[in-house]
């Protein structure tokens, strides 16, 4: 009986002693967390994720709804959580450019259960591609085993291109030679003074895919003896050996067996290319690489049998197409006429959905996409009858659109505009005319249409009487840089205009002028975008009263990441904020502080003098000496640096004719180019978790961040899976990599974990590391889809190492089977694995109401299982935990 009751003496002091321990957490955690906040989005004014990013404070917890959200979400501070409802169901979509997640110098951050989307066909149709890349057959070369000639590497900018060529034998290099298409090469024995390789480089092909060089008339000779003799070599630029290609492309079926191939498109600026292969009952007759402009023609014993025209080859992101004229087949046997075309359009994508404009009589005209990087810009128009295509062209900016049917005019438009941005696009037509195909009454009469695509946001400037003026975009691609302007009227469009940097905005209603502004800078930085409107006016639209009165404006895109401040005299400093070096000349954007209050802010242009006044005296002026855009930082220089005090006019700073300043301008994060689902700048700490990865060109990218936890992401058709670069001491583990070109790829990254991570049908390398770091624990390794090693003792490790491509990495217990994560534990909510007091004080933060939980970790939190988080939930915990 006494032992009865010593034992229920001990089970009440013990029970007094948790309950002490779980208030005493309780006290702790109100103090600590006594300012914590859950911020809902979309909800009050956090309609987007980043205006709750903004609005947060540290130890704050952002729950974003299911939905998807289009926007580059900058997070620059530390200790919040951004948590999505479910990765499934909420999403990030960068627009199909830029970042869509960006830590930058963060500390403590939680990113968890998204998905990130790179979602190009914000643009004006999607595509099922049909095209096959070139693929190498099997070839032997024609070069002897002891040789080697090689396109080390190629100049595109000069004029003609130019190739490096590297000839070399068992020997050694024996001789370097740069040379340009059209022209010859020749390598002789300097000491006889003969030839030992001559030929003529015919073309140099850049296409998305590979570099290409074209020998002709080639000539090798050893000892004297031609061991090569007037051949033609497909080089790639890199490749050690001469390739042919015999299959790839897009194919048309001609008469008599001949099939008429586009292997691939040379679209990049400058020279714009396409890659022909002429066959004959699947034998290669001959390859030849055409210009835009230039004429194809094949004879066969001296008789004509193919010819043709490439009128314009189009370009934009995976599409590409290419239209021929004038196409004309003999037959080999009669010579008669076989084939006599106007018009032929190659194309490696089927359209699969598309943005209609509804005509007359079952006539849709659609925009199928923009070429934005060719001078003129030109739009790709289809129309549709019934839903079936009976037109195709590539139509210039200023040219006129023309279909005609049965010699009659059905459809005839001008393209008056074509605007490619880093989000939107727009096109717009006008003069449009209509003609029925049966009575040819006019139907249509001197029309026009808008066509825009993206997520069109844009910022907005509230005017009076319900207008406000947006910019929707800037169009950075070619010079001059423009903008797009939208007109609204309480949330009604009244007009897109597409306006040049330097011209002007005019809008009217009627015969009275409503709004007029000059667009007197535009910038398209590498974080930030801004547009600088100048004698704005605004007159009421009832009695022409002037409402705004010669005002600027200035309207800002982006996230202001900023750059290196130059301290200086009396209080006042200068910091360049970020670069624009997308066109010429390029631009800086300073900001001028007085005691951290700005004063003044410039967009200046490369050899520009920078200057600033105050009451009219001048006080600080710097000639913009350079600008450079690195690839990791960009900087700016300045000269001729003056400051004057603002008491007396003394001179403070005064620079000598070779004194220069060069500052940091920030680094591209936002705004590149080089698209990123989830990017970690300098940060450090922080867990990136349950999130679903696609279609970037990196899908998680860290560089100089240390001592993350990047667990439980699936990263798939990206370029690169995961990639760390300059970070050390990060933990991946349970994440998926698939069908990437790169799975997990480390590159100057050491003592990182990576661990029962699924790598999986990754073209390139499932896993490539550059340096060491540790690609197991004691037991257990990761699975990867190319191990072949055995497993005699069946307990699903591998019983030899898996060798990391790229240096010394070895995974020492390569799993034989995809890692498949085990339940969670019940009461684990830090995710360690293990129940601890932590565990506790987290299910008394969600019982108090102080931190937030998604529906998994409410699950795990709910150990009594009555459907809700109690102190009693916590006690529990605590319990386990003891």
């Amino acid at each position: 009986m006494e032992n009865k009751k010593m034992k229920s003496k001990r089970n009440g002091f013990w029970k007094i002693s948790v309950f002490a321990i779980l208030f005493a957490v309780l006290a702790f955690i109100s103090i600590g967390f006594a300012s914590a906040d859950t911020i809902y989005v979309p909800e009050g004014g956090n309609l987007t994720i980043q205006q709750a990013v903004d609005n947060a404070t540290e130890g704050d917890t952002i729950y974003v709804h299911a939905g998807e959200y289009v926007e580059h979400v900058v997070i620059s501070k530390d200790n919040i959580s951004v948590i999505g409802e479910r990765a499934e169901t909420t999403t990030i979509n960068n627009g199909g450019s830029g970042v869509a997640v960006l830590l930058n110098s963060t500390k403590n951050v939680t990113v968890s259960n998204f998905t990130l989307l790179n979602d190009p066909a914000a643009w004006f149709a999607e595509f099922a591609y049909n095209y096959s890349k070139l693929v190498p057959a099997a070839y032997d070369s024609p070069l002897p085993a002891n040789y080697s000639l090689v396109a080390q590497s190629i100049d595109a900018k000069a004029s003609p291109r130019q190739v490096w060529l590297v000839l070399s034998n068992d020997s050694g290099t024996f001789d370097d030679i740069i040379v340009g298409v059209g022209e010859t090469f020749e390598s002789t024995y300097w000491s006889s003074d003969t030839t030992r390789v001559s030929g003529t480089v015919e073309s140099i092909f850049l296409s998305a895919t590979a570099d290409y060089v074209i020998l002709n008339h080639t000539y090798l000779y050893s000892g004297g003896v031609p061991v090569l003799s007037d051949a033609r070599l497909i080089l790639v630029v890199g490749g050690e050996t001469p390739v042919l290609y015999t299959c790839g492309g897009i194919d048309w079926q001609l008469e008599e067996g001949y099939t008429f191939t586009v292997g691939d498109v040379g679209a990049k600026p400058g020279l714009r290319q396409l890659w022909l292969r002429l066959n004959k009952n699947g034998v290669v007759l001959e390859e030849q690489v055409l210009s835009e402009g230039e004429s194809y023609s094949y004879y066969k014993n001296g008789c004509l049998i193919l010819s043709a025209q490439l009128d314009k080859l189009f370009s934009s992101g995976e599409l590409w197409a290419a239209s021929f004229s004038s196409i004309y087949q003999h037959s080999e046997t009669t010579h008669n006429l076989l084939l006599n075309e106007s018009f032929y359009l190659f194309k490696n994508a089927d359209v699969s959905s598309k943005k209609n404009w509804s005509l007359y009589e079952n006539y849709n005209l659609s925009v199928i996409g923009v070429d934005e990087n060719t001078h003129p810009k030109q739009v790709w128009l289809q129309l549709s009858k019934n839903d079936v295509p009976v037109d195709n062209k590539i139509i210039e900016i200023g040219r006129s659109y023309n279909y005609s049917k049965s010699g009659n005019m059905v459809i005839t438009a001008a393209v008056r505009d074509i605007f490619k941005g880093f989000e939107n696009a727009l096109v717009i037509i006008d003069n449009v005319y209509q003609y029925s195909d049966t009575t040819h009454n006019l139907l249509i009469n001197n029309a026009s249409h808008s066509y825009s695509a993206g997520h069109v946001r844009g910022v907005g400037w509230s005017l009076y009487q319900g207008y406000t003026l947006s910019a929707i975009d800037i169009d950075s691609n070619l010079a001059p840089q423009a903008v797009w302007l939208r007109l609204t009227k309480n949330e009604t469009v009244l007009d897109d205009q597409i306006v040049d940097e330097g011209g002007c905005y005019t809008y009217s209603s009627g015969c009275r002028t409503i709004l007029t502004a000059s667009v007197n800078t535009i910038f398209d930085g590498e974080n930030t975008g801004r547009v600088n409107i100048t004698n704005v006016y605004q007159y009421d639209e009832n009695t022409g009263t002037t409402l705004i009165d010669n005002v600027s404006h200035a309207m800002i895109f982006g996230a202001v990441i900023g750059g290196e401040t130059w301290s200086l005299y009396e209080g006042y400093a200068i910091t360049p904020r970020d670069i624009d070096a997308r066109t010429s000349p390029r631009k800086a954007w300073f900001r001028f502080t007085k005691n951290n209050i700005t004063v003044d802010e410039k967009v200046i242009k490369d050899e520009e003098n920078y200057t600033y006044y105050k009451d009219g005296q001048l006080i600080f002026t710097a000639y913009l000496d350079s600008i450079f855009a690195g690839a990791t930082s960009n900087i700016v220089q300045l000269k001729y640096v003056r400051q004057y005090s603002e008491m007396d006019g003394t001179p403070l700073i005064e620079f000598g004719e070779w004194d220069k300043k060069t500052l940091v301008a920030g680094k591209s994060l936002v705004r590149s180019k080089v698209n990123k689902g989830i990017f970690l700048y300098n940060s450090h700490e922080n867990k990136i978790a349950n999130n679903l990865i696609k279609s970037y060109f990196y899908g998680i990218y860290a560089i100089e961040s240390n001592h993350n936890t990047l667990t439980n992401n699936i990263a798939s058709n990206n370029d690169y899976g995961i990639f760390l670069r300059s970070s050390s001491n990060n933990t991946l583990t349970n994440n998926t990599a698939s069908n990437n070109w790169d799975g997990i790829y480390l590159y100057d990254s050491s003592n990182n974990k990576i661990y029962l991570n699924n790598l999986i049908n990754n073209t390139n390398h499932n896993a490539y590391d550059t340096s060491t770091n540790q690609w197991n624990t004691s037991s257990k390794g990761n699975y990867y889809s190319d191990y072949t090693g055995s497993d005699n003792n069946s307990d699903g490790i591998g019983d030899d190492p898996h060798s990391i491509p790229g240096g010394s990495g070895v995974d020492h217990f390569p799993l034989m089977h995809p890692w498949e994560e085990p339940p969670p534990l019940k009461g684990d909510l830090d995710g360690d694995s293990q129940i601890t007091s932590k565990d506790a004080a987290i299910a008394l933060q969600i019982a108090v109401g102080i931190r937030f939980c998604d529906s998994e970790i409410f699950a795990l939190a709910d150990v009594s299982g009555d459907g809700r988080v109690t102190s009693l939930d916590a006690l529990m915990i605590l319990q386990m935990a003891a």
